[in-house]
């Protein structure tokens, strides 16, 4: 009996090719499925930080404006405040791209406050991946 148990392990070499081709199918599967969630996720948590960066910029600029006593509400002009002004004035400063990594264009980053206080538009630029973005407060962001 214990021959007979021997002479069938000698026998048997591993897996056939139609059940390698079974395991490489399932994986193909696995993966089709897997890797377009994932890129779905990693977008959705890219945009996510990128508003969370607006956030950011317009709650710097609603302090700044809030401590200068400007009155965005009943001006006949744009109110437009800079990345540059709100790191001058301390209010912000190193502000990156969460998704490179990147520094933010200082002059072209800006919160803007439009006139008769109708909406109140950030606008997101880093130079380095030509990426620009513009969230609208109430609507795309903080709503």
């Amino acid at each position: 009996m214990r021959k007979k148990i021997q002479n069938m392990y000698k026998q048997e070499k591993g897996l056939t090719l139609v059940e390698l081709l079974a395991v490489i199918v399932v994986l193909g599967i696995i993966a089709a499925i897997a890797v377009p969630s994932i890129n779905g996720i990693i977008n959705d948590t890219e945009v996510q930080a990128r508003e969370a960066v607006a956030i950011q910029l317009y709650e710097a600029a609603r302090l700044s404006v809030t401590i200068s006593n400007t009155d965005v509400s009943n001006n006949e002009d744009d109110v437009v405040i800079t990345l540059s002004d709100l790191d001058d004035s301390g209010f912000l400063s190193g502000v990156v791209d969460p998704a490179t990594g990147e520094a933010l264009n200082v002059n072209d980053t800006n919160v803007t406050f439009a006139a008769n206080g109708e909406s109140i538009t950030v606008n997101y630029v880093e130079d380095t991946n030509s990426i620009e973005e513009e969230y609208v407060v109430g609507e795309d962001i903080l709503n």
